[in-house]
């Protein structure tokens, strides 16, 4: 899991979001977050302590929101989602 998440960063295809930021569940603010990514499939990985931003991404399309606990069942079907080129 570390090459792959290591790779995603080498390639730009990865991001750090402070969850704080979220004061309430916002999709509108989702979406404006994840617009300049394309239109290729997101993961976030959120704790228990970040509900507000697990509601704010849930509903976008091709956004999977995930716990740390299943991150490396999350990665396999986000790689399944992903065109092939």
């Amino acid at each position: 899991m570390r090459g792959v998440l290591s790779s995603h960063a080498a390639n730009g295809t990865l991001a750090i979001l402070d969850g704080s930021s979220f004061d309430a569940p916002s999709t509108r603010t989702a979406a404006q977050l994840l617009s300049d990514w394309g239109d290729r499939p997101v993961l976030v990985v959120t704790t228990e302590d970040e509900e507000t931003l697990s509601k704010s991404f849930r509903n976008l399309e091709k956004v999977l929101v995930t716990g740390p606990e299943e991150l490396e069942v999350a990665l396999h079907l986000l790689l399944a989602l992903e065109p092939t080129h």
